[in-house]
């Protein structure tokens, strides 16, 4: 090129690329030129005609001649060790030796050297002229002279190309990274990527960088082989061969992980630009994500609609960009229409945010709220011709106005569904686009084929219309929570899970089967969607976080606090019972409708339990305020910046409280929540039934007798507040909660006040937080998703404080939960955080920790194909879920045992003999098993429960209602014999275990069988069986029975017999031969047999200490 058309081109490249840095937050507008003139200098010729010829000048381009070099110094580099190539080269044929990443000084790259362009205004900034030399370490690359100007330094985004950009040099394919990816011209297939074949060029950062990590790797996996749970950690695809390293570390299940997927072929190709890869815009193992979604999406079923993908990767991996990667690779396809669904119309920014950073600023995308009813045309974000990506959450799909047609089919000018699918259907070739259901698990809630569609939620209905009326469409699935019970499956319809050419016809059989198979058919059945490639189950590496369990022990006044309580709460069913009997005493004499008046009063018991596990949820959270304080500032004197976790607020029982009491309630302090819980059911449907009976003159003095009892009850004020006042204040502690107005102290002795809190108090306590102005914070349901905690490497160094999370509050929802602690768990974290979670010593606090844990377990096993793998906290909560066979079994044993009054086969720790350890030592003791079950059968009397189950046999996944009511109704008994009747089913549950474990029948989850506690394990094949072979992938799921061989040497046997035996003294144990005959052949061995152990101590905080090792068998 000559001089003017040099010279237009910089201006025209100058101007678009200033604005869009600028645009994209560069604050510094000199950093912002030094990074646009250094992509300059690195683009090559043809690069620079392109943009010459989007002016108006001519272009002249003579060949370049090969004389004349100028040798820089290699030593001479940015940040980057990139050296920025001289604009002062006063020829057309210069060459100039460009250092890329030497690392001495005769260590150089070659690159032609591009004449300087004459300085010419930009669009962007007309009274500026452009640099006139790029300058690195105060030097004049093309002089050495020293130079007095500071030289441009160049943001992040732009050192991230340059280095890119001079990775490519080596291989001669340096082209300019500036503006939209140029996308390849018809006939130009091998422009694009290329996934199942190695090249260099699109791969050179990854080898270099995994060098250093391999021996990391393999060390980090020998020492999670004898783990209970083994992961699998990676940053790279084993699958794909090109692109970068994911920024931060991943896990994915170790029996998920050695599972082969079907192989890509060498001419695997993705409509996406090369740069995706080279720069990389997307990692390896999001690549692998595109790659397999978009070979799914080529599929049909046999029913003949399209396939789909399920993407469950959690927080960190990208599902975002792996979205907009498939939106764009289907585009570049032809598919010009495809619908994004979200769960909030506020993610339109980040969706957009995700076409930027891939480098696809072309794509039209506009949200739906942003359209008037009716059918859908261009503009607003389209195309001339109506393309492009319409984004919706799941709320607005579920709009109207209106009615429907006649026929029931939703219309565009009535229903927000019909606008979609009439959209797609007319687009060129039909519905051919892509149907983006993130957070999926917002549609889960959809009842099976021919069940009771009031059972499901409008969005999931709607969800399943769109995906249905559209067949030809491909359908994607994000959501690491897709599914917390097996009925959840129901939506994901183009998985093929189920139908024509599958082991299950309909969604039914299939639910019918893997519940009958418990854990390891739903771990079973993500294990086959993955060898299928049709699911994704990646989630960040927790490596270097720790989980700890806080068990915390009512003592002192707490203790007296709470039997009081239990006292008023027996004192009340017993006057809920006699009003119950009076009021069906009445129907039976005025001859009234039985079924109406039993049907109020079995509502009313379900107010007063209700109740009642509500009082105690909140009395319990209050009692965890001192530990959660005690942790809080020890942390933060560690240098740790600390995150409460909590469920509710509180607001409405302040709100109430100050209805009520008026100016009175300010002056008394924080509302308490067990109060206004209480007060509520003794003025709210207590009062109402004492009204419905005639004769309740010595009713009503019961009832004025209970107002007194809770009058006299101390009861801790409201926690969320609590915590707020004693770690110092609203100015140490940012509040990210959903309360429009809190309580504030105003003093010593002096009450409380209203502090109204506005619409962006939680962004500004978000940012003081992250910022470090702040060093706890305290977040509730409303601001458990969404949000970012954890110690961002992006934020200033004295911000980037290790995380602590304490929860004193987990959710009931596993999804939720999951959402709740991975605030503080990120992508690109500096620190990984530590998390700590307060349970009580009470045995019924255990109803609230079961309920989750369960449901991570399930959550894990359906989604990842590992019931331990859900989240981090699964191990350490894995000890509370009673939720199964072997916890309905155990409470039906119990309650066998206090009616026949047989002698149990468990040596109780609560009992005087069996007692052992400290904390044992200060629990309560009976002396005979008797005495215990004497005041056991009491005790379930007032709390109205019967010595019977229906769940003897029952073997479902479903929560045991017994077992529920059991925990729940534990609550309302003082602390010593609620544990004591705790414990009795707690270690009847270890027995039942502990039996099945050693007849070999106990379902642990997925194991190492050759490797399992350290000792080496023989295993042989004996059967193997193919059940199913999916004609499309050749994935195999086979039926197969090993023979283990766990044999020990005689000095080990002698040393397991003097350590495990039984003290008392049996005359069984020994060593015994044994013959067994198999195909006709005999054979002997010695086998070792010792008595079953003696567990104990199930209970949270129940286990011996660590130095009573005298007293442990």
């Amino acid at each position: 090129m000559d001089q003017n058309s040099a010279a237009a081109a910089y201006a025209a490249f100058e101007g678009q690329r200033l604005a869009e840095l600028l645009a994209a937050g560069v604050e510094d507008e000199s950093e912002a030129m030094g990074a646009v003139l250094a992509e300059w200098e690195l683009m090559d010729e043809p690069a620079r005609i392109i943009w010459a010829r989007r002016s108006s000048i001519p272009v002249h381009n003579p060949a370049a001649a090969d004389s004349d070099l100028i040798l820089l110094p290699a030593t001479v580099k940015s940040d980057d060790n990139v050296a920025l190539l001289p604009a002062t080269v006063q020829s057309d044929d210069d060459m100039a030796l460009l250092p890329s990443t030497a690392k001495s000084d005769d260590e150089i790259a070659l690159l032609p050297a591009t004449k300087r362009p004459r300085t010419a205004a930009t669009p962007a900034r007309s009274s500026r002229q452009a640099p006139k030399a790029a300058t690195a370490s105060g030097l004049d690359l093309s002089t050495g002279s020293s130079v007095s100007s500071r030289p441009a330094r160049q943001p992040k985004a732009a050192k991230a190309a340059v280095s890119s950009l001079a990775g490519l040099i080596l291989s001669g394919e340096c082209s300019s990274s500036s503006g939209p990816a140029r996308l390849p011209k018809a006939g130009e297939s091998h422009a694009w990527l290329q996934v199942g074949k190695a090249s260099p060029e699109l791969c050179l950062q990854q080898e270099e960088e995994s060098f250093g990590h391999e021996e990391e790797d393999e060390d980090e996996q020998e020492k999670e082989e004898g783990g209970a749970q083994r992961q699998h950690a990676f940053r790279k695809s084993r699958f794909v061969k090109i692109g970068a390293l994911h920024p931060d570390w991943l896990t994915e299940p170790g029996s998920v992980a050695e599972i082969s997927l079907p192989q890509l072929p060498e001419d695997e190709i993705l409509h996406l630009p090369s740069n995706v890869a080279a720069q990389g815009l997307l990692s390896s193992p999001q690549l692998e994500c595109v790659a397999y979604a978009a070979r799914r999406f080529r599929a049909h079923l046999p029913s003949g609609v399209r396939a789909g993908y399920y993407l469950g990767d959690g927080t960190g991996c990208g599902k975002g960009r792996v979205i907009a990667a498939l939106i764009w690779h289907l585009w570049n396809g032809g598919a010009k229409r495809h619908v994004w669904l979200s769960a909030s119309t506020d993610l339109l920014h980040d969706a957009a945010r995700d076409f930027k950073d891939l480098g696809a600023t072309d794509l039209p995308l506009c949200g739906l709220s942003s359209l008037p009813y009716g059918s859908i045309g261009r503009g607003r974000g389209l195309d001339a011709d109506g393309n492009g990506v319409i984004f919706a959450s799941y709320h607005l799909l579920v709009s109207s106005k209106g009615s429907r047609s006649q026929d029931g089919v939703p219309t565009a000018a009535s229903s927000r569904l019909g606008q979609l699918i009439e959209w797609l259907r007319g687009g060129k070739g039909g519905a051919c686009g892509l149907i983006a259901l993130d957070e999926a698990h917002k549609a889960k809630n959809v009842a099976p084929l021919g069940g009771n569609l009031d059972s499901a939620s409008r969005s999931a209905l709607s969800a399943l219309e769109l995906q249905r009326s559209c067949p030809g469409a491909a359908v994607l699935y994000a959501s690491a929570t897709g599914a917390t019970e097996i009925r959840h499956l129901g939506y994901l319809e183009r998985l093929g899970l189920w139908g024509r050419g599958r082991p299950h016809a309909s969604f039914e059989e299939l639910r019918d089967a893997v519940e009958g198979g418990g854990l390891a058919a739903m771990e079973l059945l993500a294990m086959t969607m993955r060898a299928e490639g049709m699911l994704s189950c990646r989630s960040l590496s927790f490596k270097g976080a720790s989980f700890r369990l806080m068990p915390v022990s009512l003592e002192g006044k707490s203790k007296s606090s709470y039997a009081a309580a239990c006292s008023f709460w027996q004192a009340a069913l017993v006057l809920v019972i006699r009003l119950a009997n009076a009021r069906k005493r009445e129907v039976k004499a005025k001859r009234l409708k039985h079924s109406t008046e039993l049907k109020e009063l079995a509502t009313q018991m379900r107010y007063f339990w209700g109740a009642q596990q509500q009082f105690f949820r909140q009395l319990l959270i209050c009692a965890k305020v001192d530990s959660a304080v005690s942790l809080a500032t020890s942390a933060e004197l560690r240098g740790e910046s600390v995150v409460i976790a909590m469920w509710s607020t509180g607001e409405s029982i302040t709100e109430a409280a100050a209805e009520r009491q008026g100016s009175e309630a300010l002056k008394a302090g924080f509302a308490s929540a067990p109060r206004e819980v209480a007060h509520r059911m003794l003025n709210g449907f207590l009062k109402q039934m004492l009204e419905s009976v005639n004769e309740n003159d010595s009713l009503e003095r019961e009832l004025m007798k209970l107002q007194r009892m809770l009058d006299a009850l101390e009861l801790p004020a409201n926690p969320l507040d609590e915590l707020i006042l004693r770690l110092g204040g609203p100015a140490c502690v940012a509040e990210l909660t959903g309360r429009s107005r809190r309580l504030v102290s105003t003093g010593a002795g002096s009450g409380t006040h209203f502090e109204e809190r506005g619409e962006g108090a939680n962004q500004e306590e978000l940012k003081a937080f992250q910022l470090g102005k702040k060093h706890f914070a305290i977040v509730t349901e409303a601001a458990s998703a969404g949000i970012s905690l954890h110690c961002d490497r992006r934020l200033p160094a004295e911000a980037q404080r290790p995380r602590y999370m304490v929860c004193i509050e987990m959710p009931w929802e596993a999804d939720k939960a999951i959402q709740q602690l991975g605030r503080v768990h990120r992508s690109n974290q500096k620190v990984p955080p530590k998390f700590a979670l307060v349970v009580t010593d009470l045995g019924g606090e255990v109803r609230f920790v079961s309920a989750v844990a369960r449901r991570l377990r399930i959550l894990g096993a359906m989604m990842r194909g590992d019931r331990n793998s859900a989240h981090g906290a699964v191990e350490s909560l894995a000890s509370f879920d009673m939720q199964n066979k072997y916890g309905r079994r155990s409470l039906s044993l119990f309650f066998e045992l206090l009616r026949t009054g047989r002698d149990p086969d468990v040596s109780f720790s609560f009992l005087a003999p069996n007692r052992r350890g400290r904390r044992a030592q200060r629990a309560a003791c009976w002396q005979t098993w008797e005495g215990f079950k004497k005041d056991a059968s009491n005790a379930l009397d007032q709390i109205g429960l019967r010595l019977d189950t229906q769940d003897k046999y029952e073997e479902s996944l479903n929560e045991s209602k017994n077992l529920n009511v059991f925990l729940n109704r534990l609550l309302m008994l003082e602390p010593g014999i609620q544990n004591a009747l705790f414990d009795a089913v707690a270690e009847l549950y270890v027995h039942l275990v502990g039996m099945d474990r050693a007849d070999g029948s106990f379902d642990a989850g997925v194991e190492t069988l050759d490797k399992q506690r350290g000792v080496r394990t023989e295993v042989r094949c004996v059967h193997r069986e193919i059940l199913f072979q999916d004609p499309a992938t050749g994935a195999e799921t086979c039926y197969v029975r090993l023979r283990l061989d766990h044999g020990l040497s005689w000095p080990k046997a002698l040393e397991e017999l003097d350590r495990r035996g039984d003290r008392r003294g049996s005359e069984a144990e020994g060593f015994y031969w044994r013959s067994e005959r198999s195909a006709g052949a005999s054979k002997s061995c010695v086998v070792l047999a010792i008595a079953r152990p003696v567990f104990r101590g199930a209970r949270a905080g129940a286990a011996q200490d660590d130095d009573d090792d005298d007293d442990d068998d």
